[in-house]
Parts: structure tokens; C-alpha cells; sequence
């Protein structure tokens, strides 16, 4: 079998001579020839093994294939920036790894359980809200609406643990139009009847009318006693909004508040709602026949 130089001919080709295929070649070759046979090009490496028949259905096939085509740990990549992957595999597991890393949440606290704004399931809703949806009306949130609201307590709740615990919550925007309307966290009995909702509240007695507000509920339809709140340096609350509720015991319930969810201040301890402490959850509460709705991002127990 003669060498042919591909320079040599009319156009860019390269001809084969059919013929018996060859033997083994020398370390570091490789062979590639046309067999009598079939008229079709195979290759032998230098162990002696020999590779084919080469078809443009086996290019084809393997050009669709989408599992195996071209395994990306076989393709070669040139570290960049802080991706030192030299393949191509490696070089997406890092960026993934990077991507994962920095967009976690420092406000959502560690540990403990997060309940995300995508699903409703494990939640009771009560005070018959309009809408109760999460990762529907706003995406990535829990969402609640009441359309003529009342004086009334409306939210969802879930059974309690064994205390201590810690409940946070980030209310990502609320329909603050009125005096006393607000969103936030409760707590309340098993059954459930009685609630303290700690909420960011409107309240028309203070000039700003925004601020944080702990109210005492005999039930969901009637409001008790509420006090006011504002965090010492931070002044009068915006939304997003951070709340937080200790629950050391049934008997003593603190409260914290946050408006950039890094940094809390406790504006009440050793509090006692004087009821035994079955439920938590969020909610809207309102006051008159006008519309109340809330985003909450996301509800954390530790």
C-alpha cells in the first residue's frame, strides 16, 4: 500500500486503494485504509485492534445522539477567572458550585425548618381568605387576600413543636392602606382560638403610620388589646419587613423585628399571652370593609 499526499491531487481529497487490511502498526500510528471486502474505511491502532467500517450513518448517529455523543470530561477547557477546571465537565460542576454558594439567602436563618412560598401543603387557612395560594400569584410566595377584611384575624397556621422555638418571617410587601391593617407572624391556641399577631402595621396614631404591632385576639373575628413598637435605630419600618417571635415557653414569648433580616432587635421579652401555645403561622389583619393583601417569601421555625 503506497502513501498518497493529499497536496498531490486535483482537489481536496484523499484516495484510498482497496485492498486486504494491513497489519499492525508501528507505536504512536495508526492506520486507516479501505477494505476490497466492502469498499469501506476502517482504521487499525498500533495494539493491532481494528476500528469500523466508518459510515456517515455512524457519524449521524452518533452526532444525535444526546447521552453519549461527547462526554464533557473528554472535552478540554482552559481555566479562566476562578474556574481552574481543565475539562469541560469540571468547568460546569464548578460554575454550579459557585452559583449555588452565592445565591444563598443570608436572611433566612440556619437550620431549623424553611417553609418556602411554593407550597400551601400542611397549612389550615382560616378567616376564610379570598385567596390563599403559594407560587401562583406571586411567584415564590405565599400569598394571602381579603377583600373586605373587617376587624378580623385571617392567615394559616401549623401545629407547634416542643419549645423553645424560633419563628421568622419575611413579609416582601402588604397593602398598608389603612389605619390598622398589617402582616406578619402569629401564634394562637391548638383549637385554634386564641392569637398574638406580631405584624409591620399601619396605624393612623403615629405620624409615619408605619410600625411594628402586637395584638391580642380572643378569637380570629375579635381584637384585644394591641402595643406598639419601633426598633431603636432603625426607626419606623419599611417593607420587606423581618419579624420574629422566641417562644421560650407558653409563658414567655419574645419579639423581634428586623427591616433588613440581618440584624434583629428584641423589642419585648418575657411576655405571656395567657393561653397554652398550640399553632403558629402568618396573617393580615385589617380594620373597616377594605381590601387587605400580603406577600410573605418565606416562613423559617429553629
Amino acid at each position: 500500500m503506497g502513501v498518497i499526499d493529499a497536496s498531490d491531487n486535483e482537489y481536496p481529497k484523499v484516495i484510498f486503494v482497496e485492498g486486504a487490511a494491513p497489519g499492525t502498526p508501528p507505536s504512536g500510528f495508526v492506520y486507516v485504509y479501505a477494505k476490497s471486502a466492502d469498499s469501506l474505511l476502517y482504521w487499525k491502532d498500533d495494539t493491532g485492534t481494528e476500528h469500523g467500517p466508518v459510515s456517515t450513518g455512524d457519524v449521524s448517529a452518533h452526532l444525535a445522539d444526546t447521552s453519549d455523543a461527547h462526554d464533557a470530561s473528554a472535552i478540554s477547557f482552559s481555566p479562566a477567572g476562578t474556574i481552574a477546571a481543565t475539562d469541560v465537565q469540571a468547568a460546569i460542576e464548578e460554575v454550579a458550585a459557585e452559583a449555588s454558594s452565592g445565591s444563598t439567602d443570608p436572611t433566612i436563618p440556619t437550620g431549623g425548618t424553611l417553609y418556602s412560598g411554593t407550597s400551601t401543603s400542611g397549612w389550615t387557612s382560616f378567616g376564610s381568605p379570598d385567596t390563599f395560594d403559594a407560587d401562583s400569584t406571586i411567584p415564590g410566595h405565599f400569598y394571602l387576600r381579603k377583600a373586605s377584611i373587617g376587624n378580623n384575624l385571617v392567615g394559616a397556621y401549623r401545629a407547634v413543636g416542643s419549645f423553645p422555638k424560633t419563628y421568622t418571617c419575611k413579609v416582601s410587601d402588604a397593602f398598608l392602606q389603612a389605619n390598622y391593617h398589617g402582616a406578619g407572624l402569629l401564634i394562637g391556641e391548638a383549637s385554634p382560638g386564641k392569637y398574638w399577631s406580631w405584624f409591620v402595621a399601619h396605624d393612623g396614631a403615629v405620624d409615619t403610620a408605619r410600625l411594628f404591632q402586637r395584638y391580642a385576639w380572643t378569637n380570629a373575628t375579635s381584637a384585644g388589646a394591641n402595643t406598639n413598637y419601633n426598633t431603636p435605630t432603625q426607626g419606623f419600618p419599611q417593607l420587606p419587613a423581618y419579624l420574629r417571635i422566641v417562644v421560650n415557653s407558653s409563658t414567655d414569648i419574645e419579639l423581634w423585628a428586623s427591616m433588613t433580616g440581618l440584624i434583629y432587635y428584641r423589642l419585648a421579652a418575657a411576655q405571656n399571652p395567657s393561653f397554652t401555645i398550640g399553632v403558629f403561622g402568618f396573617g393580615i389583619n385589617g380594620f373597616g370593609s377594605i381590601e387587605m393583601r400580603a406577600a410573605f417569601d418565606w416562613i423559617h421555625s429553629s
